[in-house]
């Protein structure tokens, strides 16, 4: 499953590439349902787009979403969730 989050932050810490794009989060966790699947650094993120492909996915109806931690100022902020339906 391919999942993508803007983790952007009009006044955190600079991220992307060279580390002087636009503002982000510190990194930003994926989950399905509530285990953590995979997290996206900001020295991996495109700007401030984090994105990545979540392996080991069961078939079946899970709900998958994101928290991104930022630390200037720290905060964690959750996306809304989305149903996924995996095929069998």
């Amino acid at each position: 499953i391919r999942v993508f989050a803007a983790g952007f932050d009009p006044i955190g810490q600079n991220c992307g590439v060279g580390g002087n794009a636009d503002r982000c989060a510190a990194r930003v966790d994926f989950y399905v349902d509530d285990t953590l699947m995979g997290t996206v650094l900001s020295s991996q993120s495109e700007y401030w787009v984090f994105k990545t492909a979540l392996t080991g996915v069961g078939a079946g109806t899970h709900r998958v979403w994101a928290r991104a931690t930022y630390v200037n100022p720290a905060a964690t902020l959750d996306s809304e969730p989305m149903s996924v339906r995996r095929p069998v």
